[in-house]
């Protein structure tokens, strides 16, 4: 999920892994800007031809400006910044600074992934997968297929070769087709069960293709594109005039397609994870809570509650709005199964566009959750906010204090 949540996501969000790094460079930013003997110590540092990189809040912010790939080239102010022509001055306008910060870091997170997991997202460009991605995402109508979709961004399609590997499945073998192995390549591009359903989108997809300047042919594209649906880079005056998102439009029409189509023979006969059918040792998984919340397809009853008293709810009355929101949207499944409060949290996080706030009782609320604490804050929200319902239910679900969970989606219980 870090891949779609905190590197392609439109605004200010960032990756908890990344925030420390983020207030380093600041820090270095705000000494900039601040007169006195700060900078004077800075200066004399910067002068001496030998000192620990690593060493105080100086050498570590500028070993995070050089990890980042930025070049100083005026004094420790003035640096060279991958992607903009300008230097960037650290004693500019702060919000400029902000969003350049924000910005190299998310590139260098999706570089690092690039590296860490080539397989799947080799070839993965930033800039382009910024401007593209989140449109196409909103490009679809239901909230199934744009949870499909965010999971294919993330290489988190499930298939039988992981399943097999995970010990959910005793071969690796497609279980759709029984010719080969199943992984992502064989799902979206090989796969003869599911032909029809890329038949019909492939002649789109070849005559957007196209249309873009210096694209490969089809079987020639870099992995992420193939696999994943992200975006390698592209010609500029394609990304600019539309061109581009056409054809990544495409091309997760039809790879959410297959997908919709495979989850469905699954749901008809569970056929990927099947469970103790096949060996007690297997770990079993129902299928179709793979692909997210849902919303709700009939009426679950009234719900009221009555106006709380300031000591009942101490957060804002609009996170009370979007807490009530996000849980009549939920879609729980009849199976059993478990999902923790950590990936409710991030699931909370999608749906209402906003990040969970600090606890009530919280010393320092300037700084950015972990996501423990953002799972912390959450469970704490919804036992308010159960003791506030004067009519119905809040959720269907029961705390468990042990979770087996694998993915933030379905079951029937909460864990703590």
């Amino acid at each position: 999920t870090h891949t779609h949540t905190h590197t392609l996501c439109k605004g200010h969000r960032i990756a908890p892994t990344l925030v420390l790094k983020y207030h380093r460079i600041l820090w270095l930013s705000q000494l900039c800007r601040t007169r006195g003997a700060g900078q004077i110590t800075a200066q004399a540092i910067w002068e001496m031809t030998t000192f620990h990189k690593g060493s105080g809040p100086y050498g570590r912010a500028m070993s995070t400006a050089q990890e980042c790939g930025w070049v100083a080239t005026q004094g420790w102010w003035g640096w060279k910044v991958p992607g903009r022509q300008e230097p960037l001055l650290l004693y500019g306008d702060k919000n400029t600074i902000k969003h350049e910060v924000r910005e190299q870091l998310r590139s260098q997170m999706l570089d690092s992934l690039v590296q860490r997991r080539p397989r799947l997202f080799a070839g993965a460009h930033y800039t382009t997968c910024r401007r593209l991605v989140q449109p196409s995402i909103a490009s679809f109508a239901t909230e199934l297929q744009r949870s499909i979709l965010r999971g294919i961004l993330s290489g988190a399609t499930w298939t039988a070769l992981r399943a097999y590997q995970r010990g959910m499945r005793a071969t690796s073998t497609c279980p759709y087709c029984g010719n080969a192995p199943e992984n992502e390549e064989h799902i979206f591009w090989q796969c003869s069960a599911w032909s029809t359903v890329r038949d019909t989108h492939l002649p789109g997809i070849r005559t957007a293709a196209a249309q873009i300047t210096g694209l490969p042919l089809m079987d020639q594209w870099p992995p992420c594109l193939r696999l994943c649906g992200l975006a390698p880079e592209l010609d500029t005056d394609s990304v600019k005039s539309g061109t581009a998102l056409a054809f990544m439009t495409a091309l997760h029409n039809m790879l959410v397609a297959v997908l919709q189509a495979r989850k469905l023979r699954d749901t008809q006969s569970p056929m990927l994870f099947m469970g103790s059918s096949l060996s007690q040792q297997l770990r079993q998984y129902p299928y179709h809570q793979l692909v997210g919340p849902l919303p709700r397809p009939e009426d679950k009853g009234l719900l009221l509650l009555r106006t709380p008293k300031k000591v009942e709810w101490q957060w804002e009355m609009p996170f009370l709005a979007d807490l009530l929101c996000w849980l009549r949207e939920l879609h729980w499944a009849p199976e059993p199964g478990t999902v923790t409060f950590l990936e409710l949290a991030l699931d909370f996080e999608e749906f209402a566009q906003r990040t969970l706030p600090h606890a009530p009782q919280a010393k320092f609320k300037g700084t950015t959750l972990s996501l423990q604490e953002r799972g912390r804050v959450l469970r704490l929200a919804m036992a308010n906010a159960q003791r506030l319902v004067t009519k119905g239910h809040l959720h269907p679900a029961r705390v468990v204090t042990r979770c087996s969970s694998l993915v933030p989606l379905g079951g029937q219980h909460f864990a703590a």
